[in-house]
């Protein structure tokens, strides 16, 4: 039997759950709603007449057909809205960011475990094949230990009001992170805020995280920039990776070269040789990530299993999140 969705949100990203959940299978998309007028009505004028139609997410709640809530609304509704699908009894994927406060997360908790329902956080790239492919080599030593990992994530737009911009940004990178390593302890946050327009909106984030098992993740984020970037580099005692999500094939290779050791000759530079072999470019078969992220939800919903985004997931980026934010002051 087809699992009943509803839908609440169609803006920025509400639009590609609206598309995936009219394609999939074992899914019947039952309700849409937005409270926003331009966005209702642009995407909800070609939908099917079965589909229902609403600009107010009560209808949505209260109706005992729909078994589950993709919430795809502003992050500051996220807590409130999350809470109200988990007592109406359904399963619920919120995206990111999963609410704003560790207190919000608390709430959250709590409601999940009194509705005994799945609760899945978007945190689409945790699905993303190359990034779990990473951590199974990453897992046998590939590398041999990680010792930095740089991230960078850059877009033109858009600029949220009701969320810092650390919170829009960085949360995908964090979740890849806690996702790669598994849960950790930062002992250390050094960094920059900065602001274009000079007032209390940071535009740009530069920051050296430092973790309980030695290793250092430098940030850089904004969402004020002319081109989009997201990709994450990391490096090991034995060689290097790279992730790339912009280019459209091979986005992840990895460089099998170690750090050079001092030659006898005491040479005034070291040179890295192209040996052949040195790149390796891994055949991995790249599937949507929210397409993989949209199906685990609805197999842990049969299964009964935590997802690898569920709350508890979810409430470790909403504290590393707050630290990190806390640190840069």
């Amino acid at each position: 039997m087809a699992l009943r969705f509803g839908l609440i949100g169609l803006g920025y990203f509400g639009k590609n759950y609206l598309r995936l959940l009219q394609q999939m299978e074992g899914v019947e998309l039952m309700a849409v709603a937005d409270r926003e007028a331009e966005a209702f009505t642009m995407h909800t004028t070609l939908l099917p007449p079965a589909i229902k139609r609403y600009q107010d997410t009560a209808a949505i709640m209260g109706d005992p057909a729909i078994d589950a809530v993709v919430i795809a609304t502003p992050a500051s509704t996220h807590c409130a809205l999350a809470q109200q699908a988990l007592a109406a009894g359904k399963h619920v994927l919120v995206e990111k960011p999963m609410v704003r406060s560790s207190v919000e997360a608390e709430k959250l908790e709590h409601a999940v475990k009194m509705s005994g329902k799945v609760l899945m956080v978007g945190h689409q790239y945790v699905y993303h094949d190359s990034v779990r492919h990473l951590k199974k080599e990453l897992e046998a030593g590939r590398l041999g230990k990680v010792i930095f990992v740089f991230a960078e994530h850059f877009y033109f737009g858009p600029v949220r009001h009701d969320i810092p911009l650390l919170w829009e940004t960085a949360t995908h990178e964090l979740a890849m992170l806690e996702y790669i390593f598994g849960p950790r302890e930062i002992t250390g946050v050094r960094g920059k805020k900065l602001s274009v327009a000079g007032d209390e909106r940071d535009d740009f984030i530069h920051a050296a995280v430092s973790f309980s098992d030695n290793t250092v993740l430098n940030l850089s984020v904004s969402w004020f920039m002319p081109q989009k970037i997201r990709r994450m580099a990391f490096v090991g005692t034995e060689g290097m990776a790279f992730f790339d999500d912009q280019l459209a094939e091979q986005k992840l290779k990895f460089i099998m070269q170690r750090y050079p050791v001092e030659r006898e000759d005491n040479a005034a530079s070291l040179w890295f040789g192209a040996a052949e072999g040195k790149t390796v470019i891994p055949d991995v078969a790249v599937r949507e990530p929210l397409r993989n992220e949209v199906e685990h939800f609805i197999s842990c919903i049969h299964s009964g299993a935590e997802p690898p985004t569920g709350i508890a997931h979810g409430m470790r980026i909403t504290r590393l999140l707050e630290e990190i934010d806390g640190f840069l002051g």
